[in-house]
């Protein structure tokens, strides 16, 4: 699909009124390469809308403010379409040209009346305004690094005064002009070796309110000398070549989706045609391309590895294909050259179903929403299919050669994780164990009680330390289905309530005879006359239906007692995806079980502790 019949696909749906559909129709258009102008008209066309949009958006928006070192028109039109995409309507504030560093220190400008959610602060090498002199020592260029981060440092914390804020920050593209040629990369005080350090500075500040979009690396991919088109900085002051914005969409897509919890968490792939060449019912295990048979066959095992890589880093992967299952699991138990085995993948899926059907049923299984996964398949007609009856998936039809396969999922950077914690590794493992589970639950004559007995779970509630907060923050930002209120934490705003005696952050891990699934659930509360009010509780859905909530409950509520209070209390404000939170809650009688409104609930300190399996230390 081309960016233009995406496009023609979202004004149909919109006349229409289908706005789910014209949804996935927009981030269909933005998988694609299109023109800084055709990405005018995408954004005109969804202004057009704006009612329409807001009215499905159940009037959630996010205020984004952009800073810039150059002309910010195409970081403004990159954000209205990819924001839009993601499930929020911008609201946008766009500084004056070049003011990112005077409006942040100036109480009174813009930007801080203006109170925006997510600032960026879209610099570049052109604002380095002084390099090292020729011949400076390290010492004067590790100096000079650190006044160029110093001052960036400033206005973060001038930004974040107002509690909440993010901030996104550019790094350092090499400069367009290098005269010293290969001996760049060999002296400190060169314009390369310069903008390295500064750059290494700034990585050492991403985390918690502030996140580095690594425009090195961006431009490096693009190639510097594209990048930098100096026709169109000298005449209107463009920081990069508008004709690549796509690419830049891309990158800073990439970040807000990490940021705003959207990041995708299952890859869904076909088999036929997509894992390898041919058809395996036809052309049996020895025929397929697949390994070093041939050029293709490298190509189709490139991308089997890949997909290995991405689940070591926590991305689910399922098989979703028109095939018999025996047939199609002896390639993944025979052939000598596949990388991935059966028991890796989460779910593996083979009938010949319509393959929207099978992906609802994935989806189920894995306790994940639709929209965090992403279906690749090279049929067309299977991809239009998913389209149709399934908007909230994105689509990934691998047509072309399959060498660019890898490539092209890496491009839309849709698992872009904001950090890598220790249960990302381990995530692999847990829907493994969600499989086996699944198997014991199915069992004749298994009941309930006794399929989490055989779990042998122990787990561990604690208040949270240094080195939990990083999962933590990933948590509270990533999970939808049992999240009580929507708050979302940084990390120093963890770690102060983690330290002051009047606030619980309970972290809470869990294991089994199956796998270690590390801080799956996290609850904050703080002590307000006499109550526990609970903040926010959240949950991973690869521990739902064991009775864990129970466990934390309990633990809640003999620390209040302990503690002197009578109740442990909080809001329940219902989305979406939380309607398990909600079950939760109404099996306690906590509120009504068909309630749709914002609701507290209350429960007294002494309530008789909730039956569950788990053996606490």
């Amino acid at each position: 699909m081309t960016f233009a019949e995406a496009h023609t696909r979202l004004q149909t749906h919109l006349r229409a009124g289908h706005l789910p559909q014209a949804a996935g129709a927009l981030r269909d258009a933005l998988q694609e390469p299109f023109k800084f102008t055709e990405l005018q008209q995408l954004n005109r066309t969804n202004a057009a809308s704006e009612a329409a949009w807001r009215g499905h958006l159940s009037a959630r928006s996010l205020r984004i403010a952009i800073l810039g070192g150059f002309t910010t028109q195409p970081v403004r039109e990159v954000i209205r379409a990819v924001v839009l995409a993601e499930g929020w309507w911008p609201e946008i504030y766009e500084a004056p040209y070049n003011t990112f560093e005077t409006e942040p220190l100036d109480e009174s400008s813009g930007v801080h009346a203006f109170a925006p959610d997510i600032v960026i602060l879209a610099t570049g090498s052109v604002n380095l305004h002084e390099l090292p002199p020729p011949g400076a020592d390290e010492a004067l260029v590790a100096q000079m690094a650190e006044q160029v981060v110093a001052g960036c440092a400033q206005r973060w914390q001038a930004l974040c005064r107002r509690d909440g804020v993010r901030i996104i920050q550019h790094n350092f593209e090499t400069p367009a002009d290098l005269p010293l040629g290969r001996l760049e990369g060999r002296l400190p005080w060169s314009a390369t070796r310069f903008t390295r350090e500064v750059n290494d500075r700034l990585w050492t500040h991403d985390g918690g309110a502030v996140r580095i979009l690594d425009m090195h690396q961006l431009t490096s991919d693009c190639g510097r000398r594209h990048w930098h088109e100096p026709r169109w900085f000298h005449h209107a002051k463009h920081g990069f070549d508008p004709a690549l914005v796509h690419h830049y969409s891309r990158a800073l897509g990439g970040l807000l989706r990490s940021m705003l919890g959207r990041t995708r968490k299952c890859l869904v792939t076909d088999l036929d045609n997509t894992l390898w060449g041919g058809v395996i019912g036809d052309d049996g295990v020895d025929g397929i391309a697949f390994g070093s048979i041939s050029a293709a066959g490298e190509a189709y095992a490139a991308y089997a590895h890949y997909l290995k890589r991405l689940s070591t880093l926590g991305v689910a992967l399922a098989v979703c294909s028109k095939n018999d299952p025996a047939v199609a699991s002896a390639v993944f138990e025979t052939h000598s050259e596949m990388p991935l085995k059966k028991d890796e993948f989460a779910a593996f899926v083979c009938n010949w179903e319509p393959k929207s059907d099978n992906l609802r049923s994935i989806a189920k299984h894995l306790n994940l929403g639709l929209d965090s996964l992403v279906f690749v398949d090279d049929n067309p007609a299977e991809c239009d299919e998913v389209r149709r009856a399934l908007p909230e998936v994105t689509v990934i039809e691998m047509s072309g050669d399959s060498a660019y396969f890898p490539r092209r999922i890496e491009e839309l950077q849709l698992f872009t994780p904001l950090d890598i914690t220790q249960e990302d590794f381990s995530r692999t493992a847990s829907y493994a164990a969600l499989r086996q589970i699944s198997t014991l639950t199915q069992t004749p004559g298994a009941g309930l009680e006794a399929h989490l007995a055989s779990l042998e779970m122990e787990g561990s509630i604690h208040q949270a330390t240094t080195g939990d907060l990083p999962r933590i923050e990933q948590l509270f930002r990533k999970t939808n289905q049992f999240n009580l209120t929507g708050a979302t934490y940084t990390q120093d705003a963890l770690a102060a309530m983690a330290a002051a005696p009047d606030c619980r952050v309970y972290a809470v891990r869990l294991k089994d005879r199956f796998a270690a699934h590390g801080i799956v659930s996290v609850l904050v509360a703080r002590l307000v006359q006499e109550e526990w009010q609970v903040d926010n509780w959240v949950m991973s859905c690869r521990v739902f239906n064991r009775r864990l909530e129970d466990a934390i409950l309990n633990h809640a509520l003999a620390d209040a007692l302990a503690s002197g209070c009578s109740k442990v209390a909080g809001l329940f404000r219902p989305t979406a995806k939380n309607d398990y939170a909600r079950t939760f809650l109404a099996r306690l009688d906590l509120l009504p079980s068909d309630s749709s409104a914002e609701v507290t609930y209350s429960v007294p300190a002494s309530r008789p502790a909730l039956p569950h399996s788990i053996h606490l230390i």
